[in-house]
Formats: C-alpha cells, structure tokens, sequence
C-alpha cells in the first residue's frame, strides 16, 4: 500500500490561491466589486467593471477571470449572496484578523486556530459563571453584534444567552463554509497549465491511496489519466468541495482538557473537527482503506498456515503481532505539503504507526523544522528519535515545473 497524504502546500505547489487568506481577499473583492450597489439595479458590465478595478493586482487572474466568465454566462445571481456578508460574525472576525496580522507583517491566517481561540474563550467564560448575567450590549439585542464585542465583556453570562450566541455563530459558520465551497469550486476551474511537482511525478504511478487535507482534487486532476481515475482510493478528511451541497468540515481539535467536560459539556461541540466529521461523514474512509489492506495480510497468512499444518492448525496459536509487522512492512506514505500540525495528530499518529516507512517533503529548512517539532507534539521525543533512525526521512522538495519559481 502506498499512500499520498497531502496538505494546502501542495496545492500551493501548483500555483492555486487555496490558503484561507485568498479565500478572504476574494470575498473581500466581491464586496467592494457590490459596495454601494444594490444587486436589483447592477448589470453584469457593471458589476465585471468595478470587479476588475478592485481585482488590480490583490488576487489571482486566472481566478478573476473564471468569476467574469461566470457572471457572464449565468448572470448577476451568481454572486448575489455576497450582499449579507457583513452580517456574518466569522468573516467581520477573520477579516479583522488578517489585517491585524498584515500590520505586523504577517501575512497570513489559520482560520482553524483563530476558531479555536473563541470558543476556548467562550468555554472559559461559562466555567467561571457565577450564574448572574449583567448585560453590557443593548438590551434590545437578543447577544453582540460581534465576536469581537463579546471577547470584549467581563460580565458573566447565563445558559440562555450562551446558547443563542453560539447557534448564531454556527449558523454563520455553516454560512462561511458555503462560501468557501463556493470558492475552492471556482479555483479547480483553473487550468494547471502542465505545472506539476517533480517529487509526485517520480512516484505517482506507486501510489494506489492518497488521503487528502485538502478541499480539492488537485491530485487526481493533475498526476492521473481518466483510465485510473476511479482506481485511486481517496479520502478528503475535511470534505470535498462539490456542487451538492456544502459538506466541508472547518473548525478546532478539542478545545476542552478536562475528561468530563469534554464528555458533557457540548454547548460548543459543533465547531470540534471531530464532530463535524462524523455528522458530515468525511474523515472515515482512510482507516478502512488501511484495515482492508491488513485482512488481504491476515487472510493469505491463515491460508498459508492451514496448508503448513494441515490437521494440527489451531487458530489460538497464530502469531498476530507477526501478521500486523507483515502489514507495517508492506506499506509506505509520502506527506506533501504538510505541516504535520497537531490539530490532525490522530490521523497523522494513525498513518505513521501502520507504515513501515514514511517520507516527508518539506518546502524550505523552517519548514523542516516546524514539521519535527510537531512530530514531537504528536507522538512524543522517544519515538521521534527513533523512528528518525530508520522510519522516517524528511526530504527537500524540489522546484515544481512550470512555475514561476522555476
């Protein structure tokens, strides 16, 4: 079994606008490309003007290009949604974010741990409740008109008031989720112009599994023909950006540490990847690819013990741990464009522990770093130490082709 495991750095790789901070740029084109104009009265002319003025140099052309073409086939209602954009709590928070970071020079944003640290801090203000609420926003308002008014208050709050905010918050969740699928459908319309990564190209036909973080299906449309299309098995842990619905899986790991809290308090629940996972029944395929691939091991293992002891063959003395070691040995995984970040330390700890070996591509020497370190997160010093012996090795990637690094 050989597995691809690929993270947002190899979509990158390819030259597609994929990271959170390009989503955000785009929903921000789209609102001034409408500011101060009210969809009923826009003509598509417009609408492609003032896009293609506010577009100057702040987003991807290619991807531009793909919305005009959009508009113009299907109309003005094709980005019509973006009218209530301002009213959506996440996009106001993530938004004001970024500019934050952009100010101190970064610029970039990991919308699953800005998640996370709101409703970490929701957690921990309903722990310290004393139960009264004094309220410090309009009384008229059933919660804030932001995050970032709540974050604001030092008052306590009761389990009414909770509640109604968070179902405010996930609704707008659901709602950006919408948006991104939205997007990542626009950004697979890209022609990838034969840009590839040499260090997929050189094993790409090994590879019979790829286990995505992604929310596109760069490699397939990339590195496979039609004819093998269907042969790869794959998982996208987060989801699969498609035209159905929205099923995308955008939120923490578990934000909560103590074991009986985490069992029964689930005021916050919906935001945990873990939850989204199984409610959107994305994330669950890979272990049964690798638990398929151990009984094709157990199963000619027992056969060739039958045909060895014949009469004597008794099942309580089949050596099982020899079967496991037999599948571990039989396996190996490459991780491309992966932090290896501990918000998927299970499924990554998952991974490692059923191959024999694993390569890890890594883009420049802090990249390499990063990815140790979180190793360490993940599985701890001791075992890092020794599987860097034999079982793993980190290897530069080298230049994609057709890019405009090369």
């Amino acid at each position: 079994m050989v597995t691809l495991v690929v993270g947002n750095g190899f979509d990158l790789a390819h030259e597609l606008p994929t990271q959170y901070k390009n989503f955000l740029d785009f929903l921000n084109l789209l609102k001034a490309a409408a500011e101060d104009i009210k969809f009923e009265k826009i003509d598509e002319k417009t609408f492609i003007s003032k896009l293609n003025a506010e577009a100057d140099g702040k987003i991807n052309k290619k991807l531009v290009s793909i919305i005009i073409s959009k508009v113009n086939e299907k109309g003005i209602k094709q980005v019509e949604w973006i009218k209530n954009i301002d009213e959506n709590y996440w996009f106001s928070y993530l938004s004001t974010v970024l500019i934050n970071n952009n100010e101190k020079g970064e610029n970039w944003i990991d919308f699953e741990n800005e998640i996370a640290d709101v409703i970490k801090k929701i957690e921990e203000k309903r722990i310290s409740a004393t139960g009264s609420e004094s309220k410090m926003y309009e009384d008229n308002d059933e919660y804030p008109k932001s995050i970032q008014k709540f974050l604001s208050y030092k008052n306590n709050f009761d389990n009414d008031f909770y509640k109604k905010f968070i179902k405010k918050l996930y609704k707008d969740l659901e709602e950006l989720i919408c948006w991104l699928n939205k997007y990542i459908l626009l950004v697979e319309k890209i022609n990838l112009d034969n840009i590839t990564a040499p260090d997929i190209r050189e094993i790409a036909d090994k590879i019979d599994t790829v286990i995505s973080f992604n929310y596109s299906d760069t490699f397939r449309k990339g590195y496979i023909d039609d004819n093998s299309y269907e042969k790869i098995r794959i998982d996208f842990v987060h989801g699969k950006a498609n035209e159905k619905n929205a099923n995308l899986v955008l939120g923490a790991e578990e934000t909560l540490t103590d074991k009986d809290r985490i069992n029964n308090d689930l005021l916050c629940v919906r935001f945990k990847k873990y939850f989204q996972r199984i409610i959107k029944k994305t994330g669950l395929e890979y272990q049964k690819f690798y638990e398929a691939e151990y009984k094709k091991i157990e199963t000619d293992y027992l056969d060739r013990c039958k045909d060895k002891f014949k009469n004597d063959y008794n099942k309580k003395y089949i050596d099982y741990e020899k079967i496991k070691q037999g599948f571990v040995n039989n396996n190996v995984a490459y991780f491309f464009g992966h932090s290896l970040s501990p918000n998927d330390g299970d499924i990554i700890s998952y991974i490692i522990e059923n191959n024999n070996k694993v390569y890890f591509y890594y883009y420049k020497d802090d990249n390499f770093e990063e990815q140790v370190e979180n190793l360490i997160k993940i599985l701890g010093k001791q075992k890092v130490i020794e599987y860097s012996k034999s079982r793993f090795e980190f290897i530069k990637q080298k230049k994609s082709k057709g890019t405009k690094q090369e």
